[in-house]
């Protein structure tokens, strides 16, 4: 997906309130402090809420397995020449370990970007994966088959912290 082709589309209303929402929740457990940018852990094993308040240079990481959310603001991921844009529509899914590239593609003190991360042990993706049946798999693949950034958050995991 080229940036041209990433082009933020609005939300339906009620769509739109829980993402308000959510972002609220993340806003008021990730207070704006100098040690407030980063990962915050929760008492829910593995989940953590994300604060970013500046865009940083693209730097590169070995991602482990887990399920991103945004809530406000947007990321780009590389891996390899694929690239995966990531928002409040869209979610990324990591099944394996893997090096990746990523910046922040909007961040501000005033407009935080605002994410939750659930870590999870690619056991449990396996099984996740089977309990969806065949509607719950994607008709157009990614040439990875370890990454995958989807359309719009399905709502059995819009709560899935609170």
């Amino acid at each position: 997906m080229s940036m041209a082709e990433h082009i933020p589309q609005p939300l339906a209303a009620a769509m739109e309130q829980q993402r308000q929402t959510l972002a609220g929740l993340i806003r008021k457990h990730t207070r704006s402090t100098p040690e407030g940018e980063g990962y915050h852990a929760c008492a829910v094993p593995g989940l953590q809420l994300v604060r970013y308040e500046h865009c940083r240079p693209s730097a590169s990481t070995l991602a482990e397995p887990a399920l991103c959310v945004f809530a406000h603001g947007s990321k780009e991921v590389c891996l390899g020449d694929e690239r995966y844009v990531y928002d409040p529509l869209h979610f990324l899914v990591l099944s394996v370990a893997m090096p990746v590239s990523g910046r922040l593609l909007n961040a501000s003190p005033e407009d935080p970007s605002l994410l939750i991360r659930l870590d999870i042990d690619p056991a449990e993706i396996n099984q996740l994966i089977a309990d969806a049946g065949p509607l719950g798999v994607p008709t157009a693949r990614p040439s990875v088959a370890c990454m995958w950034s989807a359309w719009k958050v399905p709502c059995s995991m819009r709560w899935c912290a609170w």
